[in-house]
């Protein structure tokens, strides 16, 4: 979990990576620790290697005259839960460029907190794999409840 805090509160990302598959959407879910509303916050979420603005929210409305092209139209935000302190943003129709890190930030007048997410592409043979994996563990665990059972 990335964490990142400067004074009254912080800023959490998930735990690990968010996979992505080309062509799909990606959610980068960030939130405030305590939970306190952030719809009268600036969000920003950029990426990490050029700050270019991927997305911002300010004055409770989307602005998008300050979003890097690669990302003008393919970006929205999660906001049901911003009065709870939680906003993820979409990246509709994943590119193999949107791979990499980015940065979240949460300001409230001077003061922000950031925190870093990463992107990384999912491959299709992979998760096809895992998916395999998963069934044929499914498979093998009905297996040995059926044996347990026609033992008794």
């Amino acid at each position: 979990m990335l964490v990142h805090a400067e004074g009254d509160f912080l800023v959490v990302g998930p735990p690990g990576p968010i996979m992505a598959e080309l062509g799909k959407d990606a959610t980068l879910p960030c939130s405030l620790h305590p939970a306190m509303s952030a719809e009268d916050m600036e969000l920003r979420w950029f990426r990490s290697d050029t700050l270019e603005s991927v997305f911002i929210y300010q004055d409770r409305q989307e602005k998008s005259e300050e979003l890097t092209f690669q990302y003008a139209g393919r970006t929205s935000l999660l906001g049901e839960l911003l009065s709870e302190g939680e906003a993820a943003v979409i990246i509709h129709k994943v590119q193999a460029s949107d791979k990499g890190l980015y940065i979240c930030s949460f300001r409230d007048g001077d003061f922000y907190v950031q925190t870093v997410l990463e992107l990384q592409r999912e491959r299709k043979r992979e998760r096809e794999k895992e998916r395999e994996r998963e069934r044929g563990r499914e498979r093998a665990w009905m297996g040995t409840i059926l044996r347990r059972e026609s033992a008794l």
